[in-house]
């Protein structure tokens, strides 16, 4: 089912790009980028003769330097050399020595002297919060400070958190691979996590050496979200995590509330077979495979949001769930 329709496009998509994190903000007159995880699902979008929208990414951010995060952005850049870049934020690891870092150090170079600027600092305090057509990125970490002792070993606790509001509304929370350190920092910084959308660190796995059942109600009750994403890959890991998914749905039942939970991929602990033939975005990586639960999702920023809308993915995902419940599998989103 193609992802774009006549009306002229207001949405943040979220990528099943398989065991990664990918993100666009795409409108009409251009495009913002948030990782590309680790395949060409992302560059497929930009290359699809129906792509709607103009051939601009007017900003890149790369939360850090994990192949799940980057290679996809390296794809992008490689086989839509049209794309004309404005501005990449890089959160700079300057202990990467790895082929993937060299190749796509390279291409920044390119990109540089084809007239892109480039950020090499990604941090709350620079450039903070970016702007583009009402839509506001705000990088909430990590902070300045501990950019100065990152080393390899925790990449993933300060990559790039970022929260996306439209119309003074937050909407979706970006958490990339932070763990607990980086979560108590986060709180004890005092800033607003609030979102409709918690796309889950580190596609719902262990959150560094920490509980992660502890880990998943902290952040779930510093956000708020109606919707609790998982970015997975279904032949990569066994995540999410049971623990996780429980402590989510412990806080709704608490509160009375349900919270949608949705994972890009099926993972193998919800069913042992594929479903080749389901209705998911054509730009999802687990598509033809049949790999895909929600698939892709296409999320509408439009001013002022329906009530109570939802997506047309997710409720074909929580059809697609019930089926599952009916053939007497065991899908983690529906455990408590």
């Amino acid at each position: 089912m193609p992802l774009m329709s006549p009306d002229p496009p207001d949405d943040l998509i979220v990528f099943d790009v398989g065991h990664g994190n990918a993100a666009v903000y795409h409108c009409s007159s251009g495009c913002v980028v948030i990782d590309a995880g680790p395949d060409s699902t992302v560059s497929g979008f930009f290359g699809d003769p129906s792509f709607t929208g103009a051939r601009y990414l007017a900003a890149v951010f790369i939360s850090h330097g994990d192949e799940d995060h980057l290679r996809g952005i390296l794809r992008l850049f490689e086989n839509n050399t049209d794309l004309v870049v404005g501005t990449i934020f890089v959160n700079p690891e300057q202990q990467r020595a790895t082929a993937l870092w060299q190749s796509f150090s390279d291409e920044i170079r390119r990109l540089e002297a084809s007239g892109t600027t480039i950020v090499t600092t990604l941090t709350r305090s620079f450039p903070g919060h970016y702007e583009y057509r009402g839509c506001e990125f705000e990088v909430l970490s990590p902070p300045p400070a501990a950019v100065l002792t990152a080393n390899r070993a925790s990449a993933n606790r300060w990559s790039a958190v970022i929260r996306i509001s439209k119309y003074g509304t937050p909407f979706a929370l970006l958490t990339a691979d932070i763990d607990r350190p980086a979560l108590m920092e986060l709180l004890e910084s005092g800033k607003d996590l609030t979102a409709d959308y918690l796309i889950f660190p580190h596609h719902g796995g262990h959150p560094g050496g920490a509980d992660p059942a502890t880990f998943a109600r902290d952040l779930v009750l510093a956000v708020r979200p109606n919707t609790v994403l998982f970015s997975i890959g279904r032949d990569r890991f066994d995540n999410p995590l049971p623990s996780i998914i429980r402590a989510v749905n412990s806080i709704a039942q608490r509160r009375h509330t349900r919270t949608n939970i949705a994972c890009t991929q099926l993972a193998r602990a919800c069913s042992a077979r594929s479903y080749p033939d389901r209705d998911v975005s054509l730009y999802s990586a687990g598509a033809s495979s049949g790999n895909s639960c929600s698939g892709t999702l296409h999320l509408s920023l439009q001013s002022p949001p329906p009530p109570g809308r939802i997506p047309v993915e997710l409720v074909r995902h929580s059809s697609f769930v019930d089926l599952l419940v009916a053939s007497n599998e065991h899908p983690r989103c529906r455990s408590s």
